[in-house]
């Protein structure tokens, strides 16, 4: 498949995708997960796309459920079109800065742990492919969240901010432990939708099987490189 536009969304209505993915990943059983891959630029010619501090990255879902307009300016801090390449001038001399790093570092960590609760999750349940994205939630009360793009595809989401617009996340090892719960929780629910007692045993089993130190090797690695 080829990549379309991209399908960045804030907010409920409206919700669309391009059609486009591209193969991420496999399970240990040989099935595929499969993100989302769909970038305006590539319609554009190179001379003219802005300086993406990350040009390749996969597309990444914005969901906006805070109702206030002053979480606008909050929000496109994490949108990916607005990581770019710039310039900083500190004591008088000019720097390269690449805005939105921090964020991009943490999309990049969530994205590893979901991929990981994917992978063993196709596993358990002998899937042969999820078609997948990852992006952002903004919320006054939840973490994160699992929904559906076009109703096929999982959107699995992180709320990277407190209610009050603060940073919630540093990329600590507690903290990636702490994603790696809740990226379980929400692709527990790719499989089982209400909280009950299905859903509970498979949190618990996709818990027991996924493995924190591999988790946290791969985000430190992974990340680091970027």
């Amino acid at each position: 498949m080829t990549p379309a536009e991209n399908v960045t969304v804030v907010g409920e209505p409206n919700i669309v995708h391009g059609g486009g993915a591209v193969v991420f990943g496999s399970s240990p059983r040989g099935g595929k997960t499969q993100m989302l891959q769909e970038r305006p630029e590539f319609a554009v010619p190179v001379e003219q796309r802005p300086r993406f501090i990350a040009p390749d990255l996969f597309n990444v879902y914005i969901k906006d459920e805070t109702g206030d307009h002053k979480m606008k300016r909050i929000i496109d801090q994490y949108d990916p079109k607005n990581w770019i390449h710039t310039e900083q001038v500190l004591k008088g001399k000019t720097r390269e800065y690449r805005k939105g790093m921090d964020h991009l570092k943490l999309l990049m960590a969530w994205r590893i742990c979901c991929e990981e609760a994917i992978n063993v999750l196709m596993e358990y349940r002998g899937y042969d492919s999820i078609v997948w994205t990852a992006g952002w939630l903004f919320s006054p009360y939840a973490e994160a969240m699992r929904t559906t793009v076009d109703g096929a595809v999982h959107a699995l989401l992180l709320n990277p901010v407190t209610a009050e617009g603060k940073k919630r996340y540093s990329l600590t090892r507690d903290t990636v432990l702490e994603l790696l719960a809740l990226a379980a929780h929400e692709v527990a629910h790719v499989s089982v939708s209400l909280h009950n007692e299905e859903y509970a045993n498979l949190m618990t089993a996709l818990m027991r099987r996924l493995d924190q130190s591999v988790v946290w090797k791969r985000v430190r690695t992974e990340v680091k490189g970027l």
